[in-house]
């Protein structure tokens, strides 16, 4: 979620917001020179989901972790994710990823 200050400065969240809170985090790690982790920003929209993880990827170099967020039950999650992940990986984005529904967790598996 995003932090009360960056709610304030967006009002909703967006696809910049998403981004400049993951960019906080990834400051933080190399800082401490931590080089061994991947980013996510998921979101439950998948259009604002796809130009947050294309704007990050214009950023940073660390891997990419996709998600929907709260993509849905079987079938709406299923396609859900599919057009996400989709859209993203046919761009280059993307190195390990996760379909997440509000199903039966055997479910994801075969998803």
């Amino acid at each position: 979620s995003l932090g009360k200050d960056l709610q304030r400065k967006y009002g909703e969240p967006t696809a910049a917001a998403l981004v400049e809170s993951a960019m906080r985090h990834v400051d933080i790690l190399d800082k401490f020179n931590y080089p061994d982790f991947k980013v996510s920003v998921k979101a439950s929209g998948v259009f604002m989901a796809v130009e947050a993880y294309r704007l990050l990827a214009r950023q940073i170099e660390q891997p990419l972790h996709l998600g929907i967020t709260e993509a849905g039950g079987l079938r709406g999650g299923t396609v859900k994710s599919a057009i996400g992940i989709g859209m993203l990986l046919m761009d280059g984005i993307g190195d390990t990823l996760r379909v997440s529904l509000a199903a039966d967790p055997v479910e994801e598996v075969k998803v």
